[in-house]
């Protein structure tokens, strides 16, 4: 009998169901497209007016920011929002690329042995996701 994936946990299903109740169809469609098939869509986000209450989940591990604030408070009707930020893992069709390029490197340590860089990628190969539950009426 073949594994079944486990069911997401009552704490992802509330986020989810709730990020879903709070989006209209267009913020939806942005959301989805061009996410995970190396595509971009162009989308609008609002995100000049929105205003940072509290950092939800943080984690250096999953690179993920959940972050709650308000938007559209200029207006007067400010409402709550949840954003995600999530960086988005390496494409292995693209390694061959950055490492061939003449990314930024930035000399952390070194020694007789080794040493240690952080590397920063071009703009194109370093990307975010940034599914947003805004309210359906941004």
């Amino acid at each position: 009998m073949a594994d079944a994936a486990p069911p997401p946990s009552k704490r992802k299903r509330e986020l989810a169901d709730a990020g879903t109740a709070a989006c209209g169809t267009e913020d939806k469609e942005a959301m989805v497209a061009g996410v995970g098939n190396g595509t971009s869509a162009p989308a609008h986000f609002p995100f000049s007016g929105f205003r940072v209450k509290k950092v939800l989940r943080e984690s250096a591990r999953d690179k993920i920011l959940f972050l709650h604030g308000k938007v559209n408070e200029a207006s007067g009707d400010g409402e709550d929002a949840i954003v995600i930020l999530e960086k988005t893992p390496f494409q292995v069709e693209q390694v061959a690329q950055l490492l061939m390029g003449s990314p930024e490197l930035q000399l952390q340590f070194s020694n007789d042995i080794y040493s240690t860089y952080h590397m920063f990628p071009p703009r194109q190969l370093s990307a975010y996701i940034l599914p947003s539950y805004l309210p359906s009426g941004i």
